[in-house]
């Protein structure tokens, strides 16, 4: 009982170092033991945490039980008085089938995650020791590389799975410990998915040899973790270095150790598509020799002039305003790609609180004398660096992009930026902290976005 203790003592300071206090944790909750120990857990030590706390609840419908399951966990939550959500994926996806395979339904769940993820605001599921072990396995019968040994992150793109460190059998013991039933996916007892023939055949073998055979697993893929995040950095120091508009120096590149090459590369493929081992590979061929490498129907990675670029010889550029502060006044829109973005100076006789009814209009305005230079609407450009108006620190763009999940397409938004890559204005997000209006503003630089379709 004691180890099990431990357990839970380091999952509540997991919980600590990945979620920052005031966040509003969306817990997705299936109603098995482990999201659902996650979510009595959470609630458990919500106040020690500073968090506030709801449940989401993702109904696959492949199914009969399905919906008792969706019922069950909305119960639970009106009991423990939390916020309840829950998501049908028959009727919000036209491509919903009963056949539907597992990457189909992982991606689903994710897009949904997606809805609750943003600034101060984090999903947290209920992976475990055992889902570690049982990824690890996977993808070494499947064939992988370093990055896919590292195993499931504790913390992606604005998703924290704080029980990586429990077992299944714990999680099982936290709920009884609790009074509460957890319902079973009876699809679990069969063995039609991969995962569960590992689980019911795989590590029951392993344990025979090692009965600690699922933490070893787990410290082995901590241990690889640790190694990918080495040549991680150095890999991000390789691409700052190459760095040069519009792509990397090939040259640079070249001269890079074949392991810090592979993660530079495998970084760059990552923002289109899956980097696979041979995409990998054939990329790193381009690199040293020339050519190119299809990544997509659209984007091509090739190697020209001793420059290295991702780019679709199909699409015309993207158009770049540069404008002068002076020059701003009467509405006027500007249009980049699918995006049109209008500007309009205006004069405020009353205070904005008298003006502006919605707090959230504010967002959209900027205070006109606050803005000391002349502006650029274009797209994101590598070095740019963004306040979000609800929040206090500034980071660099890549990385706010990387939280919020956005793919390469919703990255090319339109954004306002002023001297050395300072972000004015993004898309969707606002404008910068730095920038807002006061009860003093005088002068505003009113900020209307459309979307085209």
């Amino acid at each position: 009982m004691k180890a099990n203790l431990d357990a839970w003592q380091q999952a509540l300071e997991h919980c600590r170092q990945l979620i920052p206090p005031g966040t509003r944790v969306t817990v997705a909750c299936s109603g098995g033991a482990d999201s659902l120990a996650l979510l009595l857990f959470l609630n458990h030590n919500k106040d020690a945490l500073g968090i506030a706390l709801e449940a989401v609840h993702i109904d696959h419908d492949f199914r009969p039980s399905s919906a008792q399951e969706g019922e069950y966990v909305a119960r639970i939550c009106k009991e423990l008085g939390l916020p309840f959500h829950l998501v049908k994926l028959r009727e919000e996806r036209a491509d919903w089938k009963q056949s539907a395979s597992e990457e189909w339904a992982r991606n689903a769940r994710y897009e949904v995650y997606g809805r609750f993820i943003g600034p101060g605001r984090m999903v947290a599921t209920a992976h475990t020791l055992s889902d570690q072990a049982e990824t690890i396995l996977l993808r070494m019968a499947r064939g992988t590389g370093l990055h896919g040994l590292a195993g499931i992150p504790a913390k992606s793109r604005g998703v924290v799975r704080p029980l990586l460190g429990v077992t299944r059998a714990q999680t099982e013991e936290y709920c009884r410990a609790m009074g509460r039933e957890w319902v079973t996916d009876e699809s679990n007892h069969t063995d039609q998915y991969a995962r569960n023939r590992v689980r019911r055949q795989v590590i029951p073998g392993l344990e025979t040899v090692n009965p600690q055979a699922q933490q070893a697993l787990a410290a082995l893929a901590g241990q690889m973790r640790e190694l990918d995040e080495y040549f991680r950095e150095k890999a991000g120091i390789l691409l700052n270095q190459a760095k040069i508009p519009g792509g990397y120096r090939a040259e640079v590149l070249k001269e890079a150790d074949l392991p810090i090459l592979k993660e530079a590369v495998r970084q760059i493929i990552s923002q289109y598509r899956d980097p696979n081992r041979e995409l990998v590979e054939r990329a790193c061929t381009a690199v040293k020799n020339g050519g190119g490498v299809q990544l997509t129907a659209h984007d091509l990675l090739e190697v020209r002039q001793n420059k290295l670029s991702v780019w679709d010889p199909n699409r015309a550029p993207l158009p770049v305003f540069f404008l002068k502060k002076e020059e701003l006044g009467e509405k006027t829109t500007y249009q980049v790609g699918e995006y049109l973005v209008s500007l309009e100076v205006l004069n405020c006789e009353k205070t904005l609180k008298d003006v502006f009814v919605h707090k959230k209009d504010y967002i959209f305005l900027a205070d006109y004398a606050k803005i000391p230079c002349d502006l650029v609407l274009r797209t994101r450009q590598p070095g740019d660096h963004y306040c979000h108006p609800h929040r206090k620190q500034t980071k660099s763009l890549k990385k706010w992009d990387n939280e919020l999940g956005l793919t390469p397409a919703q990255r090319l938004r339109p954004l306002l930026a002023g001297k050395e890559h300072q972000v004015v204005w993004l898309w969707n997000e606002g404008t910068a902290k730095e920038f807002l209006p006061d009860e003093q503003t005088g002068t505003v630089l009113v900020i209307s976005q459309e979307k085209k379709g």
